[in-house]
Parts: C-alpha cells; sequence; structure tokens
C-alpha cells in the first residue's frame, strides 16, 4: 500500500515518496508523477522510440489502453510493456522502503527490457511451435 492509504489507517510510516522525498507518496504520484518515475516512463518511451507527454496516471493509464486495442502483437507487447513497469517501480519502491536497497534508473529500465524481451519471445514460441507451417 502507499503510504498516503498506510496514514489514513494511523500506521505511522513517512509519507513522503521514496523516490524524489518531495512530495507526499500517492498511487498516482509514485506510479508516474514522481520526477524519478515519470523520467522512468520516458526512458522506456525512448527505448520505443516514441514521443509520449505524460501528463497524469489517467493519462498514462489511457494511452496505454488505446495502444493495447492494437493488432494482436503490438497490443500485446504494450500490455506487457506497462505491467512491467509498472511491476519494477513497485517493486523498486518496497526494495528501497523495506530492504533499503536502491537501483539506479538504467538498471530498472534493463530488467523492464530483459524481461519484455524474454516473456514475448517465450509466448512467440509457445504460439509457433502450436501453429502447422
Amino acid at each position: 500500500m502507499t503510504t498516503d492509504r498506510l496514514l489514513k489507517w494511523n500506521i505511522n510510516v513517512d509519507p513522503m515518496c521514496v523516490f524524489c522525498k518531495l512530495h507526499p507518496e500517492t498511487h498516482a504520484h509514485l506510479v508516474c508523477e514522481c520526477t524519478v518515475t515519470s523520467r522512468l516512463w520516458k526512458d522506456v518511451f525512448d527505448r520505443l522510440q516514441m514521443q509520449v507527454q505524460l501528463k497524469t496516471w489517467a493519462h498514462l493509464v489511457s494511452w496505454f489502453m488505446e495502444k493495447a486495442k492494437k493488432k494482436y502483437v503490438e497490443g500485446q507487447l504494450m500490455r506487457r510493456i506497462f505491467a512491467e513497469v509498472l511491476y519494477s517501480i513497485w517493486n523498486e519502491r518496497n526494495q528501497r522502503v523495506f530492504n533499503r536497497i536502491h537501483r539506479d534508473r538504467q538498471s530498472i529500465i534493463r530488467e523492464v527490457a530483459y524481461l519484455c524481451n524474454v516473456r514475448v519471445v517465450s509466448k512467440l514460441k509457445l504460439v509457433l511451435q502450436n501453429k502447422p507451417l
């Protein structure tokens, strides 16, 4: 849970974002509006050679929802990228909060690229194995 929700339950936690330490940690801030995570998204989009202006969490979700409707493979890839980046942000947040382990942005980007590649390639192999040539 993000710290804003923990505080509502009267759990004593530092309310500031674990990434930027400038703003309270909310869901929207953590996954999109924080300067650190928004830079992470920008790096992902740069690798995809896409120009996307992130404004809000709702904007990010609607952008990915639109892309996920695309052709079969492209849509699958966009859904995978969205899920992997969100998971990586949440995982990095938890590592920083609970284990005091910090990774740099490029390490996180490399992990996302690797996971997307492995999962998409393995899924493609399964599809190809089930298709008669």
